[in-house]
C-alpha cells in the first residue's frame, strides 16, 4: 500500500519534450485537475504555420495531384529564422486548410521540421520557402524582378518596361511570392525586357518618352531576371 501511494505522488508528462520553469515548489499544495506543475513543450519535431498566397496554394494543390498514390514523394518546405542566411532548416508540408481567407487571399498551412539538435524553440518568427515536390522536376526556370518595381492600380500589379523609340510601356502582371528578396512574375514579363526601376514618379503615363540607363548591380543569377534601368 505504501509503495502504491508512493506511485500516485509521480507525475509523467504525456509528451517528451523541454520542461519550464517549476510552477510548485516543496511544501505547496498540488491539486488534481486544478494545479499547473509546469509546461512542456514539444521540440522535435516542430511545426511551422504560415499563411501562403492564393498563387502558392493552387502549385501546392497541383503537386499534390500529379503525386497522389506516388508513395515516399513529400513538398519541401525551407525555413530560414531572424539570424539565418537563407532557408537552412528543411522540413516538409503536412498540413493545409480547407479554404482561403477572403480577405487577405492566403490560406494557413503548417510545415513539419526534424529537430534533434533542438535548435528550433517554439514560438519563434520564421520565413518560409515552398519547394516544388520532388520528382516533379525540381528548380524551375522564372522570372525576377525588383519588388520596388512594382506599381498598383486598384486592385492590378504593373510595372513600366521600355518600349519601342525608348517610351514608357505598362505591362499588367500576375505575381508570385518572394525568392531572395525578389519578386517572382508568373505572367506579363518575358526575359530580355527592360525594365524600370529607378525613376518611377517622373513617368506621369504611359507612352512618355524616357531615357532609360542601366540601373547599379543587376548581376546574373541561375534563374532570369529582367534587365532593370532607371528612367531620367
Amino acid at each position: 500500500a505504501a509503495r502504491l501511494n508512493l506511485d500516485f505522488t509521480e507525475v509523467r508528462a504525456p509528451v517528451s519534450g523541454r520542461a519550464g520553469r517549476a510552477l510548485l515548489t516543496v511544501g505547496n499544495l498540488a491539486q488534481a485537475d486544478q494545479s499547473v506543475l509546469t509546461t512542456v513543450v514539444s521540440q522535435d519535431p516542430v511545426y511551422v504555420y504560415f499563411d501562403a498566397d492564393e498563387h502558392s496554394f493552387l502549385r501546392q494543390q497541383q503537386a499534390a495531384k500529379d503525386t497522389k498514390g506516388r508513395p515516399g514523394v513529400q513538398r519541401p518546405v525551407r525555413v530560414g529564422l531572424a539570424g539565418d542566411d537563407g532557408f537552412p532548416h528543411a522540413g516538409s508540408l503536412d498540413f493545409t486548410d480547407n479554404q482561403l481567407n477572403a480577405g487577405t487571399g492566403t490560406v494557413r498551412m503548417r510545415a513539419r521540421l526534424p529537430n534533434p539538435d533542438r535548435l528550433l524553440t517554439p514560438g519563434l518568427f520564421a520565413r518560409v520557402q515552398l519547394q516544388d515536390a520532388q520528382g516533379l522536376g525540381g528548380e524551375r526556370q522564372t522570372l525576377l524582378i525588383d519588388d520596388k518595381a512594382v506599381l498598383t492600380d486598384q486592385d492590378r500589379k504593373y510595372v513600366y518596361v521600355v518600349g519601342e523609340g525608348n517610351k514608357a510601356e505598362r505591362r499588367d502582371l500576375e505575381l508570385g511570392r518572394m525568392v531572395d528578396g525578389r519578386r517572382v512574375v508568373d505572367k506579363g514579363l518575358a526575359a530580355g525586357d527592360r525594365l524600370v526601376v529607378g525613376g518611377l514618379q517622373r513617368i506621369y503615363y504611359p507612352g512618355m518618352p524616357i531615357s532609360p540607363k542601366p540601373a547599379p548591380g543587376d548581376g546574373q543569377a541561375a534563374v532570369a531576371k529582367a534587365p532593370a534601368v532607371a528612367a531620367q
